[in-house]
């Protein structure tokens, strides 16, 4: 892929150059210069594993990885609590075969929480934090409405005339502290312990989000950065800035690096300053040591906003030489505020409207029905694999039921496939056309046809009168071993991690 855009890069300095535009000509030789850096970083300096380098720093002290989800998927709208654990679960799993060590904190998609359900008295779904607590994590993060109360903050590009108003957010979302800790009100500047249990939420900070998330006042639309929608015909790079964010794209003026790096610079400064003055302004009104939570979707810098990582670089520069805050890891925090107060969250997100709309509306609701289809034929087929006297999970290498192990596996991938929660997110904002709804058919797809090819033997149904798997066709071998090329995550995923 690098090498393909230095490539590209290098053919357009070649066609700039012979249209006399010594301004686009310089573009695509620094877009050539960047390919090259990458490319020299990947293989020279990191061996071309990301992985190990994130490790690295990790083991270094220098920052904290956390665990994630299986495959993102937006955990307050599954109706089985297997699907859950089994989303949490793998996502440790790869956690520590990747990192050696057991997971501090998980980031919650979408910072989508659930909390616990009482039916008459009696808890009837366990909330988020136990399956955390169950798999040993200390600490998640949740948007700040879900502890401060007041509208969400929303995130980058986030707009949408159907969904609720700020005023129903605020409505919605006024009653949700449950009153001052020691006269201090809920505040995102402290962690909190969910009620009845040792995992933390640290909650992010509205004002240092909004900073960078607003469309209106966020850095990524200031006219002096790169524009990301308006694209060369021919090689596709981008040589305009954003100008105004309301100008046309025809309208958009000729990129310009030096003066990006510069404003760059300038809210880097500014974005230190504003940490610093909140952290101090809260230390010195309330006389306890605050915290500042900021997190972002990697996809902005870099991607949406390409000054996003010089930005981010000098800011951490910055702040490493401050003398009034420093960063530090979500860890750490926990470990010094080991009294903190616990706190009731509500089922929250830092979607539009700051609940489930941003992933289940009038437009994906079928997706959801198609997933707790899905949701109930896996715990059907763990629900089998269990049974005593189930001879096809495990069993021996022979031909059928070494196929059969093969199907549930790549059954189980397709289910958690489906559930990811970019299908009806992409589809909410129709940022991508028809893809996301192909994608989630196609997997759909699959499972109905794999769970089709399993469904005789769950039933007792599949077996000769030997009491032997019946063999499954050589067509559907071919097909099988097609999507396990395609589509294979989670290579020694086993059935068992489903069952409750």
């Amino acid at each position: 892929y690098l090498r393909e855009k230095i490539s590209v890069a290098e053919s357009e300095v070649a066609r700039h150059g012979s249209n006399r535009d010594a301004i686009l000509a310089r573009l695509a030789e620094a877009y050539a210069g960047q390919y090259r850096r990458i490319l020299e970083s990947f293989d020279g300096k990191y061996k071309r594993d990301i992985v190990a380098a994130f490790k690295a720093c990790h083991d270094a002290g220098l920052i904290e990885m956390m665990a994630g989800v299986a495959t993102h998927a937006y955990l307050p709208l599954l109706t089985k609590d297997a699907s859950v654990n089994a989303q949490i679960k793998l996502g440790c799993e790869v956690y520590r075969a990747h990192f050696g060590r057991e997971p501090g904190g998980i980031w919650l998609p979408e910072c989508g929480y659930r909390p616990a359900r009482d039916s008459g008295g009696r808890r009837a779904r366990p909330g988020l934090e136990a399956f955390l607590e169950r798999h040993g994590v200390r600490y998640f993060f949740a948007d700040c409405h879900a502890v401060e109360g007041g509208a969400p903050a929303g995130y980058y590009g986030a707009s949408d005339r159907h969904a609720p108003s700020a005023h129903q957010a605020v409505n919605a979302y006024s009653g949700v502290s449950d009153g001052p800790v020691a006269g201090i009100p809920k505040t995102t500047f402290l962690p909190y312990r969910v009620k009845d249990s040792p995992v933390y939420v640290l909650a992010r900070n509205k004002r240092v989000a909004l900073q960078v998330w607003s469309e209106e006042w966020g850095y990524p639309g200031d006219g002096d950065y790169r524009e990301f929608h308006k694209r060369d015909p021919i090689s596709g790079f981008c040589y305009w800035r954003v100008t105004h964010k309301l100008s046309g794209l025809e309208n958009k003026d000729i990129y310009n690096p030096g003066q990006a790096m510069n404003k760059a610079s300038l809210h880097a400064s500014h974005f230190v300053g504003l940490v610093e003055s909140l952290a101090t302004g809260f230390e010195r009104e309330s006389g306890k040591e605050g915290v500042i939570v900021a997190p972002y979707d990697a996809e902005l810098f870099g991607h949406w906003w390409f000054e996003g990582i010089a930005w981010l670089r000098m800011v951490l520069e910055r702040l490493s030489r401050s003398s009034r805050v420093r960063v530090v890891t979500a860890s750490e925090v926990v470990a010094r505020h080991h009294d903190a107060p616990e706190i009731l969250l509500p089922e929250s997100s830092w979607g539009i409207g700051g609940r489930h709309y941003a992933w289940s509306n009038a437009g994906t609701w079928w997706m959801w029905e198609s997933i707790h289809d899905c949701e109930a034929r896996v715990q059907e087929v763990v629900g089998s694999l269990s049974k005593p006297g189930a001879t096809y999970w495990p069993g021996d290498a022979r031909y059928g039921r070494e196929i059969q192990h093969r199907i549930v596996r790549q059954l189980l991938r397709e289910a958690l496939l489906m559930q990811g929660s970019d299908w009806p997110f992409l589809v909410t904002t129709a940022q991508a056309g028809d893809y996301p709804v192909n994608r989630f058919r196609e997997h759909r797809a699959r499972f109905d046809r794999l769970f089709a090819a399993i469904e005789p033997v769950i039933r007792g149904r599949g077996l000769s009168s030997q009491g032997e798997p019946i063999p499954i066709g050589a067509d559907f071998e071919g097909y099988l071993s097609d999507l396990e090329d395609r589509d294979s995550p989670f290579s020694e995923l086993s059935p068992h991690i489903w069952e409750a």
